[in-house]
């Protein structure tokens, strides 16, 4: 193993002392073995003075052994990098046992790279602590690695805007500020017109050269504080915060329009662009980011309605046309196999370890695009289709679980239940069957339902019943409902799923998280937070005694054949 690059600072502590200890046999055996190991090794003394190292350690600091035994981090480190170092040690000699943590060794050029070290303590000849042993494990390349998986997980692969996921985050931010303040926040939402013609005639290939051109136009024209978002096909969406009136949010859409007027040159082609936006505003139009999505999008069609490049703020009634043409689309998804499920982690606080997903349904829809729950949920409970694409979900979701579990994976998936399936009374036999049919076991179920849902008395009776086939029971976005302590204790559940809003508040010293989760730990139940964002939130969640954590800073949801990748790679 060749060095490559020299370090201006080594990892770990201290320094002084002997190169090994004197060279009987089996030190010298020790030394061999030592050597022979391709990880990094090395240790120090109680005082923190390097005291030997193996050959993989000084071939990647880029040190020989002679430079490195007898000194400090402090000698061979940079100064921020060196008080890690450092007090990381001081924390291990005094706790003693093991330690693992990230950090980075800074190269002589400047560049850095991240490394994972792991530390043990080890006795001296009275029992005292001697020093600490510790190794290094490049994972540089992970990050790496995780990162590009971050990014392709919330933004549009094409334009490299954030996608739909990553924008109804955004927006439920702005919101949540917004309710703070006297500002408004305003939805843009626009739609190409012509677009399929531009693919018809000159080909898919062409039709993603003028959405990439498009996209570039339209981030080029919002604020940095505003998000510009692809949703799918030829529809762009942009939060705008902090406007005055309708007005000021009719002159964004305006100028986001006219970004598009100028011509685009596309295979010899002088194309002329226009799109037909529709913008709603909050709290007028709507005071969560489903309701605004909604309205935005019924003002757009409005627009498309009027001719090219026409935009119209929402009003009411527009609504109606739009839902009744959405509901017509979605009869029949199941049958045509344009639905699909979408799995998101649920990871062990205190192990890192995963121990499950959550299934979350979308729609591939040839000319809408892929269609979130959002907008499929409240459509298909109104129209009552939320029972055949509800059994399709279980079935859907068992069916994967039953094939990581054949794999050797237990992995738990969570299945969210609406009011309506759970009304009916055959949804227990339903759960059985699909369970038999399957072959899942039953504890790798977990069933979601909202405070609202569960605390009715007919809930109960339907949970206790798929609590004694062993099906696990939580409740969704718990803090939002009306649910008693009462009632808490007589409902079947096993899990309390915290809803977004008092996590995202958890780094601001929310006051409400910590009893929650004493709450739910005192009734014997576990406690998930969503939402997860920020590994600051995680780190606060963790000290609280939170038991598992779902959000974009664990894994954004993402299609089975991506968690077969990621589960085949390994921890």
């Amino acid at each position: 193993m060749a060095a490559k690059a020299t370090v201006d600072g080594g990892p770990g502590g201290g320094g002084g002392g002997a190169a090994w200890p004197a060279p009987a046999s089996a030190h010298r055996d020790l030394h061999v073995i030592l050597d022979a190991v391709p990880i990094p090794i090395f240790f120090k003394d109680a005082a923190g003075v390097y005291r030997g190292c193996n050959r993989a350690f000084e071939e990647y600091i880029g040190r020989p052994r002679s430079e490195i035994v007898g000194r400090t981090v402090h000698e061979l480190a940079p100064s921020d990098l060196a008080e890690v170092y450092h007090a990381a040690d001081l924390a291990l000699l005094r706790e003693h046992g093991v330690q693992t943590y990230e950090s980075q060794v800074r190269y002589a050029d400047g560049s850095r790279r991240d490394v994972l070290f792991n530390k043990a303590t080890f006795p001296g000849p009275a029992g005292e602590v001697a020093g600490l042993v510790g190794t290094i494990l490049d994972v540089t390349d992970r990050k790496a690695a995780e990162a590009r998986l971050q990014h392709q997980a919330f933004h549009d692969a094409l334009t490299g805007l954030p996608n739909r996921a990553l924008f109804m985050d955004r927006l439920g931010l702005a919101l949540a500020a917004a309710r703070r303040g006297p500002a408004r926040v305003a939805l843009v939402y626009l739609d190409l017109d012509r677009f399929k013609m531009v693919n018809d005639t000159l080909g898919h290939h062409a039709g993603d050269r003028l959405l990439q051109e498009v996209g570039r136009r339209l981030a080029a024209a919002v604020r940095d504080s505003d998000t510009m978002a692809r949703m799918g096909g030829d529809e762009f969406c942009a939060i705008v915060p902090d406007v005055v009136d309708g007005a000021e949010a009719a002159a964004v859409a305006h100028r986001l329009a006219a970004a598009l007027r100028p011509v685009v040159e596309l295979q010899g082609h002088d194309l002329h662009v226009t799109a037909s936006v529709g913008v709603a505003l909050h709290p007028t139009d709507g005071e969560d980011p489903h309701t605004l999505l909604r309205c935005a999008d019924a003002a757009m069609y409005q627009a498309k309605e009027s001719g090219p490049n026409a935009v119209r703020l929402f009003s009411p009634g527009q609504r109606d046309d739009r839902r009744l043409d959405f509901e017509s689309k979605l009869h029949g998804a199941v049958e045509r196999g344009e639905l699909t499920l979408h799995y998101q982690p649920q990871t062990h606080l205190a192990t890192s370890r995963l121990v499950g997903f959550e299934a979350l349904l979308r729609w591939n829809h040839p000319t809408l695009g892929q269609v979130m729950p959002d907008r499929i949920i409240p459509v298909a409970e109104e129209s009552g289709l939320v029972l055949p694409i509800g059994a399709w979900v279980l079935r859907e979701a068992c069916r994967q679980a039953a094939a990581w579990q054949r794999g050797g994976r237990n992995l738990r998936v969570a299945v969210n239940v609406s009011a309506r399936q759970l009304e009916r009374g055959d949804f227990p036999d339903l759960v059985r069957e699909t369970l038999r049919e399957t072959g899942l076991e039953p504890a790798l179920l977990e069933v979601e339902l909202t405070e609202s849902v569960a605390m009715r008395e007919e809930s109960i009776a339907r949970m206790a019943s798929l609590r004694d086939t062993g099906v696990r029971i939580a409740i969704d976005d718990f803090g939002t409902g009306y649910s008693s302590l009462s009632c808490l204790r007589r409902m079947p559940v096993e899990a309390l799923k915290i809803d977004r809003s008092f996590v995202r508040e958890v780094e601001d010293g929310s006051p409400l998280l910590e009893p929650i989760i004493r709450l739910a730990h005192g009734l014997g139940l576990r406690v998930v937070a969503e939402g997860v964002e920020t590994h600051r939130q995680l780190r606060r969640l963790h000290e609280l005694g939170c038991d598992l954590a779902q959000g974009y800073a664990l894994g954004g949801p993402m299609p089975a054949s991506l968690v077969e990748a990621r589960l085949a790679a390994g921890p």
